[in-house]
């Protein structure tokens, strides 16, 4: 007569003998070492997959014995620390950058509206050129001259006066 304990270690041992004899299938199927089967058996058991699942489940790092490890884990922590270190080190080259670059105030007191002052671009005795001399002399604004050369050079005196006086209003 056998007793409960034995009844117990009997099933115990026909547990791992089914245990062993899947984990040898999915070495052989799968082409796995005994760890990598275990893990393979013990994924089919926790989620309820089938063996092909568990597999590329494993492959994605779920359930390996190792912890998890994944290298792409491993360079975002190590991105992560960098970034940290590299706000709090106390390095002064954002603020380096950003004083480079002027705020409007400094724009303002920086401005030079020297370059849009009005000056003649056309040669000396054009149509152009009388017209732009005349319109700088009478304070441009009507430019109705009989040569289309001297209305044209009047204005553009008139457009570089425009913009120079919006430059030095602004």
């Amino acid at each position: 007569m056998t007793t409960k304990s034995e009844n117990l270690d009997e099933d115990y041992a026909d547990e791992l003998d089914d245990d062993s004899d899947e984990v040898h299938e999915l070495m052989d199927e799968y082409d796995l070492d005994a760890e990598e089967a275990e893990d393979v058996k013990s994924i089919m058991d926790e989620e309820g997959v089938d063996a092909e699942e568990a597999v590329e489940l494993r492959e994605m790092g779920y359930g390996t014995s190792d912890g998890g490890f994944s290298w792409v884990g491993f360079i975002v922590l190590i991105f992560i620390i960098w970034g940290a270190y590299s706000l709090f080190k106390g390095d002064d080259s954002s603020t380096q950058i950003m004083q480079e670059h002027p705020s409007y105030e400094t724009y303002e007191e920086s401005r030079d509206c020297g370059d849009l002052e009005p000056s003649n671009p056309y040669g000396y005795g054009s149509g152009h050129y009388a017209g732009f001399e005349w319109a700088e002399q009478n304070g441009g604004g009507y430019c109705d001259g009989d040569s289309d050369s001297f209305n044209e050079g009047c204005e553009e005196y008139s457009s570089q006066e425009d913009a120079y006086d919006i430059c030095l209003n602004q």
